[in-house]
């Protein structure tokens, strides 16, 4: 059944709001409010001179994992969610610690961006649960999602080491 996203649903909206009220409290126009406020936020920003650039997505990318450090029980398998809305960048995330490891993205672009992140994160020493070494990250996964210019979500979900997974046939 499909929800009714152009108003606010609770026994008491029902009963005591206008309509023009439940409508203030939708989905609907929360998200059209949140889009405008990113909109508006991309612009200034970028009439302040502050684009978002490559550099920068991995930088916070890496810096994410560098804050966790022995949190997550490393080694760890990286999963970015990288555009569409910040709801849907956490989904993609979550799908990316899925991919088996090793596997790299089919897109060039983003395969290399998932190789160049898994070599600086495996450069911040933190290794196995955090008592230094080479290997703090197995994997880095990026799965992409169209996203209008003027935002991009950017989540990073960090797998302990035991998000590996094997497949077989009995």
């Amino acid at each position: 059944m499909e929800r009714n996203r152009d108003g606010y649903v609770s026994p008491l909206s029902t009963r005591y709001a206008s309509r023009e009220m439940q409508y203030l409290f939708s989905d609907n126009n929360k998200f059209r409010t949140w889009r405008r406020l990113w909109i508006a936020l991309a612009r200034a920003e970028h009439n302040l001179g502050l684009p978002v650039t490559q550099e920068q997505v991995e930088d916070f990318i890496v810096e994410a994992v560098s804050q966790a450090g022995s949190n997550p029980c490393p080694p760890v398998v990286v999963g970015v969610g990288l555009g569409g809305t910040s709801e849907k960048a956490a989904i993609l995330a979550k799908r990316a610690l899925l991919r088996p490891a090793g596997e790299w993205n089919a897109d060039p672009f983003y395969r290399e961006m998932e190789q160049r992140l898994l070599e600086r994160i495996n450069r911040l020493g933190i290794g196995p649960q955090g008592m230094g070494g080479t290997t703090t990250a197995l994997t880095v996964a990026i799965e992409p999602f169209g996203t209008h210019i003027a935002g991009l979500p950017c989540v990073v979900n960090l797998g302990c080491h035991v998000t590996r997974h094997a497949c077989g046939t009995l």
